[in-house]
């Protein structure tokens, strides 16, 4: 999806309703200088706030979310256009980033800690709650969060203003 709104190509498959609104995204991020789509991430700063616009699928995007949670970093997630909002600027983005990180190196106690305290993350499974411990962890890190895709990310980020 970043790719597409840093191109100028006209795609002949969508429909006008689909091209009017990635005229308008292409209009809202086109003052940001993304030099590499695979790193550079545009961020917006406003009122104190940085809104993150990770382009990542929803499980990194859930577990980022979590992780920084874990980390004990306020933050705020939309899905629906893959953004995390934290307090503050770059810097405390760089700060976060190391917080969530921090977190990945115990990553097993913190999802043991999360699959008995949080059943709700388990909803997507029907008998995902009733299982021991181990196999709850082990099913959440192969259906609900993606560590290695989340870790990654965070290693490799750029945050371009």
């Amino acid at each position: 999806m970043l790719q597409m709104l840093f191109e100028t190509d006209v795609i002949p498959e969508l429909n006008e309703k689909a091209a009017e609104v990635l005229r308008q995204l292409r209009e809202e991020f086109k003052g940001y200088r993304i030099e590499d789509l695979e790193h550079d991430r545009p961020v917006l700063i406003k009122e104190g706030n940085l809104q993150l616009f990770s382009f990542q699928g929803t499980k990194v995007n859930k577990t980022l979310n979590t992780l920084f949670q874990l980390a004990g970093v306020e933050c705020g997630y939309s899905e629906n256009n893959s953004c995390l909002t934290f307090k503050g600027g770059v810097a405390e983005l760089q700060h976060n980033k190391l917080l969530a990180e921090k977190v990945l190196e115990n990553i097993e106690a913190h999802l043991e800690e999360l699959a008995e305290n949080r059943p709700e993350l388990l909803s997507f499974s029907k008998w995902g709650i009733y299982l021991p411990l181990k196999f709850k962890c082990k099913l959440l890190k192969e259906k609900y969060f993606d560590f290695v895709g989340a870790d990654l990310f965070l290693k490799e980020l750029n945050a371009v203003e």
